[in-house]
């Protein structure tokens, strides 16, 4: 059913169907001025929203009037203590988790810091780990330009004047 709400200059086409998402707002007595009045325009003329409305507060009265049981005493100690187990075993976990990432983390920055030699990171070549699994290690020729400084010959250039 269309709904033509009018009043202070205003008119607004609805639905039923949109007027029924505010019919437990407005049961609660939440619901907000402009919307409680278009609402109830719209209950004037609209015998269904009117019907389900007084079903709503039907079922809320006999919902009400049921009540509820509470837990005993002993039962509420009981889910209390295991609560209070239950997020120790939880904070526990948190920390233990911690204190790895801050292991793991502390490991990667030494690793990777600057200037920290963790040694090559080529493999080694079969020679090498030969040599190493013998007891003798062999040192690595070096190419020939990459000798040392020190043992290069000093470059003479002829000067005229």
């Amino acid at each position: 059913m269309w709904y033509i709400a009018a009043g202070k200059g205003v008119s607004i086409v609805l639905e039923c169907e949109e007027f029924e998402e505010w019919l437990s707002e407005y049961a609660e007595d939440t619901l907000d001025g402009v919307r409680k009045e278009l609402l109830e325009g719209h209950l004037r003329f609209c015998p269904r929203c009117t019907e389900v409305l007084g079903r709503m507060r039907h079922l809320a009265q006999a919902l009400h009037r049921l009540g509820g049981e509470s837990p005993s005493a002993a039962f509420q100690l009981r889910l209390d203590r295991r609560l209070g187990e239950a997020r120790l075993r939880q904070q526990r976990r948190a920390r233990r988790t911690l204190r790895w990432g801050i292991a793991v983390a502390v490991a990667l920055v030494w690793l990777l810091w600057p200037g920290s030699d963790p040694g090559p990171t080529y493999p080694a070549s079969i020679a090498e780990r030969g040599a190493a699994s013998s007891g003798r290690a062999r040192e690595r020729p070096r190419p020939p330009d990459a000798v040392a400084p020190a043992q290069q010959q000093p470059a003479v250039h002829p000067v005229s004047f």
